[in-house]
């Protein structure tokens, strides 16, 4: 086809160029940047593909607003999306809209259009005319060739060359995606990759009224053609054979379709009927077609068909089906035997399907209504019509894999038919492939669209949504207390992990507070009930009386009756209520936070401050030891700010270490559940730990004041390893000793960052663990009373020069007493600055003698406590 329009080749080859750099790899058409990634994809599925607009604006204004927010390069990846779309049509757009419209988009990234030379040349020709169909559905084809591209790099590198080198092959593939035979772009993706064996025909009805008018150039054999075509593809497969029949008896001229004398011939023909041994329009996956089929009206012969090995239909009135010779004499027969009280379509279809599609080796499954599949199983051979059955007598044995029951999400669930094809229904597959390969040892990631959503009524005088942390898990049994099935029961035969469960919380309550993830199933638990994890915490809990009130809920299970444990809530509901819940959540922008920020009022250098940042850094763990008063805590928050260049207080909590502080209060332990039981609780570390773990792109971080107040090997336990610096991360997880299973685990993530303060002066203080001294830097805070800091600080707050001067002589000479003391005291004993910053009081002499008596005066009886005198003859100096 190709030699026939050489006009097309530039066309042509910007579209193999195209393939090779984007489909094959991520690269771009026009620039030498890689945005044909998955990541990008994501986002176009967000913004466009699952955000259709639903009003009388045009095509370009909609796409502007689906886009506007994104990454510069969603906007470039669109753009070059749009001139894969635009290669093929003419007519209906000339090509400097083309060009007009792809660089529109191109510059909704913010940055100019590159001016390939690939653009222009590939819009001054076009190959075919779709049809005005094809421009006013536009979205459909880009949501189309969208979905094409997403499920071809979902493959590996090495089968995707495959079938870019096989176009049969990759003709076999492409109609295994989601409505591919309905696509335009589906033949024109094929004539555009591979030109020779593909027409420049569009239209699915064009290729079937060619193959039809031109049945007779087809031989009866045909040995070379691949055994797994079927559908359109196999028509594509036999246009081609007629054209090389019809070129070769016009002695090598090229056969165009759409010119005379051969688009007279078949303009005018019928599209044949589908099932009737001709063309299939259902998509077929290579080697075995999947199909659903009713074991009797409401499964009641699932029973036989298990014990038996087989599958059967019934309508056994009209005798074998390998007489008839299409299903049109099936519902004739039909017809004369159950009267014309109605089309028996369906009927018809379902027994020619049974007796004539259905194969040795394809996949059944048996389903209940459209919303539960009992089992699947291989058909193990023909069709058989058994008179020896009282009735079902058409007949096939099938070899049952799994016969666990699986309800099926609204998404993917199946029509009401005996008998469907599901090749063509990718959520249906997805859904029921996942649910049995989890029995297998497998796991499939699910398609987020197929996710359920649930509510959980919790009694509060039973257990408690908000007692359960973030990140904590939480068992609910299917059975009640009195050993009895809960009420509906089958919603916990249905819940899979990954699952959303709304929690509430019943009398007095009365409020939805809380969101969770199913993390197992009935499958899991064995039949026990499911597991799920809290995952956020409402910032404004949802009451009963509101949600009462508001119309989008009308229909909603638990706000109807709200009797029970465990409820259905249908996607469109629970959308509403995520959407109430984001509304509710006032959360207030955090503000930026800069070194210089963090260096106002500490009267450290900014040479010292950034040496502290660098170890903190690298070390990951660091402690600030100094005399009481040098602002160890304050300094703490103030590198942790720096660090996250922001004041997020939440990514920076403190704690206190104590005598009484346990593992259980750090790690985890167990607590009274006030029903004469226990449960096992997370500490503050471990829930932070968690929390960090799921933010990865941000630095956390925990302030332990006074840590050496703690009995430090007992608290930190079995992660005195896992602090060091080398260790952090999955990699180097460990048991930790109330772990309820060897598959439960625990790791430091590389992002958490610890900060411990130490007063150097506290005589109840036992040594530090010299293994956990080796896993912290440690750095010491002098009292800063000689610093041009302090000086500007009491300035600025009103002191005096004179009281500036007798603070900073007076506080340096007992400091070095102190120091010289070395028998009794030392240099940790030294007195910090902080006692003399004064919080919002004027810095006058009332302020300077009330911190000299109830501050300094206890500190220092307490130093020389056997020795009064000496006290008291320094507090006189202090003070005179």
């Amino acid at each position: 086809m190709a030699n026939n329009y050489p006009e097309h080749a530039p066309v042509l080859a910007a579209a193999n160029y195209w393939a090779e750099r984007c489909l094959l790899h991520d690269g771009s058409v026009f620039t030498e940047e890689k945005f044909w990634t998955m990541e990008v994809l994501e986002e176009f599925k967000v913004r466009f593909v699952e955000n259709f607009l639903e009003d009388k604006r045009g095509f370009m204004e909609k796409l502007e607003e689906q886009l506007k927010g994104g990454t510069p390069q969603l906007c470039k990846f669109t753009s070059e999306l749009m001139w894969v779309l635009y290669l093929f049509p003419g007519i209906l757009m000339s090509a400097k809209k083309k060009s007009e419209q792809v660089k529109q988009i191109w510059g909704w990234s913010g940055e100019t259009f590159p001016g390939d030379p690939l653009q222009p040349a590939a819009f001054n020709e076009w190959i075919g005319h779709p049809g005005t169909a094809f421009n006013t559905h536009r979205w459909r084809e880009v949501g189309y060739l969208w979905r094409v591209v997403w499920s071809f790099k979902k493959l590996g590198l090495e089968l995707r060359q495959s079938l870019l080198a096989d176009p049969w092959k990759f003709a076999e593939w492409l109609d295994r995606i989601e409505d591919s035979t309905q696509r335009l772009m589906r033949n024109i993706l094929l004539h555009l990759i591979f030109p020779e064996e593909f027409e420049r025909i569009a239209s699915k009805n064009h290729k079937l009224r060619i193959r039809e008018a031109f049945a007779s150039k087809l031989d009866g054999t045909d040995s070379a053609r691949p055994e797994y075509l079927a559908g359109i593809a196999s028509c594509d497969w036999e246009v081609l054979r007629i054209r090389k029949k019809l070129e070769s008896e016009s002695t090598g001229i090229p056969v165009d379709f759409y010119e005379e004398p051969y688009k007279e011939v078949w303009q005018g023909a019928q599209v044949p009927e589908s099932g009737e041994g001709t063309v299939k329009e259902d998509p077929v996956p290579y080697g075995k077609r999947h199909w659903v089929i009713a074991p009797g009206a409401s499964a009641r012969l699932w029973e036989e068909c298990l014990e038996k090995g087989i599958i059967s239909v019934g309508w056994d009135e009209i005798g074998d089906l390998t007489q008839y010779a299409n299903k049109d004499e099936i519902r004739d027969a039909l017809v004369e035997q159950f009267g014309d009280n109605g089309s028996y379509m369906n009927n018809s279809l379902a027994l020619w399907d049974f007796a004539n599609s259905v194969k040795v080796g394809d996949v059944v499954y048996a389903k209940q209504g459209t919303a539960r599949v009992l089992g699947w199983g291989i058909v193990k051979s023909d069709y058989e019509f058994d008179t020896l059955r009282i009735e079902h007598q058409h007949v096939r044995k099938v070899e049952w894999k799994n016969t666990r029951e699986v309800a099926l999400p609204e998404p993917s669930r199946i029509p009401l038919k005996t008998l469907t094809n599901v090749d063509g229904h990718p959520k249906f597959l997805e859904f029921v492939e996942s649910f049995y390969e989890e029995d297998e040892g497998g796991t499939v990631e699910i398609d987020p669209t197929l996710r359920q959503y649930w509510w959980l009524n919790a009694s509060p005088k039973v257990w408690d949504f908000k007692e359960l942390p973030v990140g904590g898990t939480q068992d609910y049994t299917a059975i009640n207390a009195k050993g009895n099935k809960r009420q509906k029961y089958k919603y916990f035969e249905q819940v899979r992990p990954g699952d959303i469960v709304i929690g509430y919380l019943t009398t007095p309550v009365k409020q939805i507070v809380s969101i969770c993830e199913i993390t197992k199933g009935m499958k899991e638990t064995k039949g026990v009930g499911f597991e799920f994890k809290k995952t956020e915490d409402l910032a404004k809990p949802i009451s009963w009386e509101e949600l009462q009130t508001m119309p989008q809920l009308k229909d909603c299970e638990p706000v109807m009756n709200n009797q029970g444990s465990l409820f259905k809530v249908t996607t469109e509901e629970y959308e509403f209520l995520r959407s109430l819940f984001d509304e509710r959540e006032e959360v207030s922008p955090i503000p930026p936070y800069s070194r210089d920020q963090a260096l106002e009022d500490l009267f450290l250098s900014g040479d010292k401050f950034d040496r502290i940042l660098s170890l903190l850094k690298r070390k990951k763990n660091i402690i600030l030891q100094g005399p009481p008063g040098v602002g160890k805590t304050f300094v703490a928050r103030r590198l942790a700010f720096a660090l996250m260049k922001q004041k997020d207080e939440g990514r920076a909590p403190m704690i206190q270490f104590h005598q009484s502080y346990a593992y259980e209060d750090f790690i985890q332990g167990y607590r009274p559940d006030g029903k004469g039981g226990f449960f096992l609780k997370n500490g503050t570390f471990h829930t932070l730990c968690r929390r960090a773990e799921r933010d990865l792109g941000r630095d956390y971080f925990l302030v332990i004041d006074e840590i050496n107040r703690g009995n430090l090997s007992k608290i930190f336990g079995e992660l005195m390893m896992l602090m060091e610096a080398d260790k952090r991360g999955p990699d180097y997880a460990l048991q930790l000793a109330y772990a309820e299973s060897i598959e439960e685990t625990f790791h430091i993530p590389e992002n958490l960052h610890l900060i411990g303060t130490m007063n150097t002066a506290d005589r109840s203080l036992a040594l530090v663990d010299y293994a956990l001294r080796r896993r912290f830097a440690f750095i010491t805070l002098e009292p800063e009373f000689s610093s041009a800091k302090f000086r500007e600080q009491l300035e600025k707050r009103g002191a005096d020069g004179d009281l500036i001067d007798r603070i900073v002589k007076r506080m340096n000479a007992l400091n070095q007493l102190i120091h010289d003391d070395s028998h009794n005291l030392g240099w940790g004993y030294r007195i910090g600055h902080s006692f003399f910053c004064p919080n919002g009081t004027l810095p006058d002499e009332e302020w300077y003698e009330q911190v000299i008596e109830f501050e300094i005066a206890p500190l220092l009886r307490e130093y020389w406590v056997d020795d009064e005198s000496k006290a008291e003859a320094e507090l006189e100096k202090l003070l005179s």
